[in-house]
């Protein structure tokens, strides 16, 4: 058995457990995992427009499913082999060659992150690498916009003024590092049965 220099870094090595048999795992493997690849998206409400990135992408299955729904994705993977793959699926999207825990796009560069089964318990850095490359503004704007009392400010104003207020509103609650945080004002209204309609 031979052991791997000290000298290449970890996320290098990966290609050697995932990518060794990259096509069995295109053509055979990863095809059971469409149904949760799809539910997701599905749950994000990944549309037209989106830029979406995955990481640890594999063969680039999820991309295409989030690239028909008429996502603009980007993927990243550790082996060169699978992302050989996922290029040859996606010929227009940016997949690359790399570390998840040093991604090379800027910040905030996309509107959602998907990894399935990419990060593990010995990877947690990977989270915050992650959140640094989500538009967090954009994405509370769209979470903003599917919640029932947004309904009636858009028929007022329509979506795009919405949209740009709650990315403008969103900005103001960004902390470096943290989650966005906002108020809520509250209204609520207590009652109480007359004494004759309790008697009765």
């Amino acid at each position: 058995m031979t052991r791997p220099s000290t000298d290449v870094p970890q996320w290098v090595m990966v290609d050697e457990g995932w990518g060794r048999k990259a096509m069995d795992f295109a053509a055979l493997g990863e095809p059971g995992n469409c149904r949760e690849y799809v539910a997701v998206h599905h749950r994000l409400g990944v549309d037209a427009g989106d830029r979406l990135l995955d990481v640890a992408c594999g063969s680039g299955l999820a991309i295409e499913l989030a690239r028909l729904r008429g996502a603009s994705c980007s993927g990243i993977d550790a082996s060169p082999r699978l992302v050989a793959v996922a290029r040859d699926r996606n010929p227009a999207c940016d997949i690359r060659v790399g570390d998840m825990h040093a991604l090379p796009w800027d910040p905030a560069s996309f509107d959602v992150v998907t990894s399935f089964r990419g990060i593990w318990g010995t990877t947690p850095e990977a989270v915050g690498e992650i959140f640094r490359g989500v538009r967090r503004p954009g994405h509370y704007a769209r979470s903003l916009a599917a919640m029932g009392p947004a309904y009636e400010a858009i028929q007022n104003v329509g979506e795009a003024e919405f949209h740009r207020a709650a990315v403008e509103q969103a900005r103001e609650q960004l902390r470096d590092g943290l989650p966005l945080r906002a108020e809520i004002n509250v209204v609520g209204y207590l009652a109480r049965k007359p004494r004759e309609a309790e008697r009765a």
